[in-house]
């Protein structure tokens, strides 16, 4: 009887184990990013294009929540010069992901400005402030993140693109991020708070 329980859990340790996602095998889920900061840009930014092309516009790949959560590590580990970190904040911008911590490193970066814009492509994947471009690109979900900081925010540039996210058609738009602002400046107490969530009113309504 031991030797049938023996040779029976030899045979079951030679049946594949199935993943717990399902995805262990599939060759279309791309699970984390590629490390960024040990390539070089041209590397970089072909590897960011076939990224786009094969999950955003094709979506023959789809990538996973580790995939996100690499992008905004690499981000915040200081390891990518400006360069490398346009692309890689562009590549968060076109998956627009609805998490928290993706929008905070967007808002983090929002005053970075890009040190090129894509001579080669005729169409600029970016402007000058490429982390604006993606928290617009995201919509909805940098709304209320970019509200929690402005009361905080004393840099006039860094102000000016976060209003500018808000006040733009694709996210809130100007009325109703002029709403937005004026509930918060009704309630708000402290006279510091008060001079930025004044000032951040007056660039929406620019």
């Amino acid at each position: 009887m031991k030797r049938y329980s023996i040779l029976a859990l030899f045979f079951l340790f030679l049946l594949p184990l199935p993943h717990a996602n399902g995805l262990a095998t599939n060759v279309n889920y791309i699970a984390t990013p590629p490390n960024f900061g040990e390539m070089s840009y041209d590397d970089a930014n072909t590897a960011i294009n076939e990224i786009v092309d094969s999950v955003v516009a094709t979506k023959i790949k789809s990538v996973g929540p580790n995939f996100v959560i690499g992008l905004v590590d690499q981000l915040r580990r200081g390891g990518l010069d400006d360069e490398k970190k346009v692309l890689v904040i562009y590549l968060l911008g076109c998956l627009r992901p609805k998490d928290t911590n993706s929008v905070e490193v967007l808002i983090e970066h929002i005053d970075l400005k890009a040190p090129r814009l894509d001579p080669k492509f005729d169409i600029a994947r970016w402007g000058f402030y490429p982390a604006q471009d993606a928290l617009v690109r995201i919509g909805a979900p940098a709304i209320d993140p970019i509200l929690h900081h402005l009361p905080d925010e004393g840099n006039a540039l860094r102000r000016h693109l976060m209003c500018g996210v808000l006040k733009d058609k694709h996210v809130e738009g100007k009325e109703a991020a002029t709403n937005q602002i004026k509930e918060r400046l009704a309630v708000e107490s402290n006279p510091i708070k008060r001079v930025n969530l004044e000032l951040s009113l007056t660039e929406i309504e620019k």
